[in-house]
């Protein structure tokens, strides 16, 4: 069952991290380098 479930969780992490991504490039396409928001200047490396 372990195994199972590191696998499962290995699965989703793969899953998740390009989501992740182009949720954030979609952040930075809507909150361009240069917003004075700092939150998402970071986030978008301006």
């Amino acid at each position: 069952m372990e195994t199972v479930e590191a696998l499962q969780s290995e699965l989703i992490e793969q899953n998740i991290d390009p989501l992740l991504k182009r949720t954030f490039e979609e952040y930075c396409e809507e909150f361009p380098q240069g917003s004075d928001s700092e939150f998402y200047a970071n986030l978008c490396g301006g």
